[in-house]
């Protein structure tokens, strides 16, 4: 049967004496869907990771201006790398 809560809903009102199988497809999608919303959500982590990393080791002046746009973007902080730079590294 669909997984859908239409379908298991009739089905109990129709023939309430019937147990409910789901067939091995739309278990597998759900699964895969689910796996596959985690495994995203932890890649944006493990960006934000690596992009600190970079931050941390190579220090905001040495990052070329495409790295510093990813490491804004990632983290929503600013703007522009120019508010950045006009808050933090004051002359």
């Amino acid at each position: 049967m669909d997984m859908s809560a239409g379908f298991a809903a009739a089905t109990a009102q129709q023939a309430p004496q019937v147990v409910i199988v789901h067939d091995k497809f739309h278990v597998a999608k759900m699964l895969n869907e689910t796996v596959d919303s985690v495994l995203r959500e932890e890649h944006k982590e493990l960006l934000k990771v690596c992009l600190l990393e970079m931050l941390f080791f190579l220090g905001w002046a040495r990052l070329i201006t495409s790295q510093r746009t990813k490491y804004l973007r990632a983290f929503r902080v600013f703007s522009s790398p120019r508010a950045f730079n006009s808050r933090f590294l004051k002359a």
